[in-house]
């Protein structure tokens, strides 16, 4: 009985290793080509931090999302969260914007975090995990 569920188990866990190291560079590639995409076709706008939207995020607790108003009064939501300080210190500070140049009640946030944060993490894991798999099969070859 042990002998058959082992190999049964060691290749479902091969096939979730695999399916997550095939999906995690496959969505970092749609993120990249998403923001590629605002980038490209969105005008360059920018607007002032007027407020925070609170939001309780499961097991992480209250976190903020600024919000940002432009100088055509359009309201954009920030993606990314931050704690209740870093939201309200952040009032009043000019930031980048990309607005729709065919629907200008729509834009979004030009910054790091909201556009490029999230590609390079998804493309930059499956890389460091490459590098780190190779360099033990080098290091276990060499002392072989």
């Amino acid at each position: 009985m042990k002998g058959k569920i082992l190999p049964i188990f060691g290749c479902s866990f091969s096939v979730v290793i695999i399916s997550v190291l095939a999906v995690i560079p496959v969505s970092g590639i749609y993120y990249l080509g998403k923001s590629i995409w605002y980038v490209s076709y969105y005008e360059n706008s920018t607007g002032k931090v007027v407020s925070c939207s609170e939001n309780n995020i499961k097991m992480r607790g209250v976190l903020y999302a600024m919000v940002i108003e432009s100088d055509s009064g359009l309201h954009i939501t920030a993606n990314h969260h931050v704690n209740k300080e870093m939201c309200f210190d952040a009032q009043g500070e000019t930031v980048n914007i990309l607005i729709n140049p065919n629907n200008k009640k729509e834009g979004v946030i030009n910054t790091f975090r909201e556009r490029w944060k999230i590609p390079f993490i998804f493309l930059g894991l499956p890389v460091i995990i490459l590098i780190i798999y190779f360099k033990k099969r080098f290091w276990a070859a060499k002392n072989a």
